[in-house]
């Protein structure tokens, strides 16, 4: 009689690699669902009594099931949950304990199915629970196993389910209980949910009765996975490739016997300040501007100004520039507020530019200058976050013109930053130079957030754009970004050691995404940047600059700048990382509105402020 039989893997401490304690519990989940839809299940092999997982035992466990000639596999499933790396666009490694050590301790994916092939069961479902980033320096020399013997007999092709968590280049995630309960695995928690039929697209009706299917599966776990991870602030999208055609596409009769187990709650926001209504009034914030044609323009006497800044200069102040491009105010209205920055930082309106305001931010002494938080409201209420940074104008451009020659020029309907860059004091870089390189950069972070910039061609952007990263350190950080996209975090931690050797304040997302550990003093966030070895270059890009991959030392106390990300999808890391943020800014990242740059709503922005004017960001 034909079987049904599921197998499940669990790796949960690997060399070298972060625990996934979720991982055990993913494969006591996956097998509890299996023995109540009828398969057999051998026993799972992990690591959970601290045996390592290697591809003796794995074959051991998996030949006397497939390797019996009397038996007829109709339908075999095999699940792992564990850490994996891409081999290529579709191969994958899934890592074995001692995979760092012993280059053949994975599982070539691609090598796995062929080899299943000479054991010809009828169908074959892949649940793989494991990231597909790119290889690290470390797996360079990873060969990988296919686990099984191959025997006499010809391959025979199966029809196949292939389910994985991740699309090419990107990670899985592990959710940790908050309240101390068991950590689960983000995907094969949705898939279980919709192996068991609680979500309304798991289903189909056949013949009267409810049955989860290929298809099924398939429009559940693509309709929940993504809304659940955006519940913990993460983004993951699931590669699924059904192919079991009906009426053999069926996993399960419904009902069964299994309650998929839920998801552990995320994590509670903190409790509200009662201190913000009377920091973040609307009142307190207000900074009366002139308007002309349409745009801000700040009104204060050129004389007055000019006597200000030489006063500054004799007390040995730290004066820095932040400027607002055309789009501040819209329809007549003015700006609505003055920036609020780290204390004990003071605001001045500083001199007239054509279709903006500039406003001049003085720190009293050089151990409370710069890197420092800001923050700005706009004409809509709602506001944008950056930070300051010592010898740099930090410009922002809201909204464009549609020509110069307009009589009254309009603005782009876009609420928040069109662009946030650096230049240095002064003010050399030619404008149309300028311009091309925010309008460069801009279609870089669009492209990234697109999914569009992965493997090679982002490390080739990377190398492009990283050269200028002192002049305006955001191109530092869309740098950080495009090699966390091709899984090179190694490089994003050189990337945070050029700016500490230099005496720079390394870009808040810089930070975050190389995982740096640190404490925040005086208001200020301190970190270590830990020493990493040397890679040959990989792309004809990185062939012409090989000095940016060399090996580094350790640096144990730089600087951050600012206390929260400069652009938008860095809100979606601030709980999986080490970087010690303020918690509270954990409860703004919801409000984060859909643009490049970090932008917020009207409440969240208020409540930015009050955590700078408190020091706390």
């Amino acid at each position: 009689m034909p079987k049904k039989i599921c197998i499940s893997i669990a790796v949960s401490r690997p060399e070298k690699l972060d625990a996934l304690p979720g991982a055990i519990m993913a494969s006591h989940d996956v097998l509890a669902w299996a023995r109540a839809a009828g398969f057999t299940t051998p026993p799972a092999v992990t690591d959970e009594d601290g045996s390592a997982v290697t591809v003796t035992r794995l074959n051991q466990a998996l030949m006397p099931v497939v390797g019996d000639t009397a038996d007829v596999i109709d339908h075999f499933i095999i699940h792992f949950a564990g850490h994996g790396i891409a081999a290529d666009a579709e191969d994958q490694f899934l890592l074995l304990t001692r995979w760092r050590s012993q280059p053949d301790q994975a599982i070539r994916l691609s090598r796995f199915v062929r080899l299943l092939q000479y054991y010809q069961p009828g169908r074959v479902s892949l649940f793989i629970d494991a990231c597909r980033s790119r290889p690290p320096q470390d797996a360079d020399d990873l060969n990988g196993s296919g686990i099984l013997d191959r025997p006499e007999e010809e391959p025979q092709e199966f029809l196949e389910d292939r389910f994985r968590a991740v699309v090419n280049a990107t990670e899985s995630y592990m959710i940790k209980d908050p309240a101390g309960g068991p950590a689960r695995c983000l995907f094969t928690s949705v898939l279980l949910k919709a192996l068991a039929g609680s979500y309304p697209e798991a289903s189909e009706a056949r013949d009267g009765v409810n049955v989860v299917t290929s298809a099924s599966i398939y429009n559940a776990v693509t309709t929940h996975l993504p809304q659940e991870a955006a519940r913990y602030r993460l983004r993951q999208t699931p590669s699924l490739k059904p192919s079991f055609v009906k009426p053999k596409d069926v996993y399960a009769k419904l009902p069964i016997a299994f309650t998929a187990p839920d998801l552990p709650p995320p994590a509670a926001p903190p409790v509200p300040n009662p201190a913000f209504e009377s920091l973040a009034r609307k009142g307190d914030l207000n900074f009366k501007v002139g308007i002309d044609g349409g745009f801000a323009k700040i009104v204060k006497p050129a004389d007055t100004l000019a006597e200000k800044i030489r006063r500054d200069y004799q007390a040995e102040q730290i004066p820095t520039h932040f400027e607002t491009g055309a789009g501040l105010a819209v329809n007549g209205e003015e700006v609505r507020g003055v920036p609020v920055v780290t204390p004990p930082a003071t605001i001045e309106p500083d001199r007239i530019v054509d279709g903006g305001a500039w406003w001049r931010i003085a720190f009293p002494d050089r151990s409370h200058g710069p890197p420092a938080s800001l923050a700005i409201e706009l004409w809509d209420g709602s506001w944008i976050g950056a930070a300051v940074l010592p010898r740099l104008i930090l410009s922002i451009t809201v909204g464009r013109r549609d020509g110069v020659d307009a009589p009254k020029p309009q603005l782009a309907p876009i609420r928040g930053a069109t662009s946030v860059i650096y230049r240095p004091v002064p003010d050399w870089v030619p404008d149309d130079e300028r311009q091309s390189a925010v309008e460069a950069a801009e279609s870089i972070i669009s492209r990234l957030r697109a999914g569009a910039l992965t493997g090679e061609e982002a490390l080739s952007v990377a190398t492009r754009v990283r050269g200028d990263k002192h002049i305006d350190p955001m191109l530092g950080a869309v740098a950080a970004y495009l090699y966390d996209a091709a899984g090179d975090r190694d490089s994003i931690r050189r990337l945070a050691w050029f700016y500490a050797r230099r005496g720079e304040p390394i870009p808040f997302d810089v930070a975050l995404l190389a995982d740096l550990k640190g404490e925040r003093r005086d208001g200020r966030l301190h970190v270590s940047v830990p020493a990493v070895d040397a890679r040959q270059p990989r792309t004809s890009d990185e062939l012409q600059h090989p000095d940016f991959f060399r090996a580094t030392t350790g640096i144990s106390d730089a600087v951050v700048a600012g206390g929260f990300p400069w652009l938008r999808q860095g809100w979606a890391l601030l709980d999986t990382v080490r970087l010690p943020v303020c918690p509270a800014l954990f409860a703004l990242a919801d409000s984060i509105l859909p643009l490049p740059f970090t932008t917020l709503a009207p409440d969240a922005g208020r409540a930015l402020a009050n955590l700078i004017r408190q020091r706390e960001v």
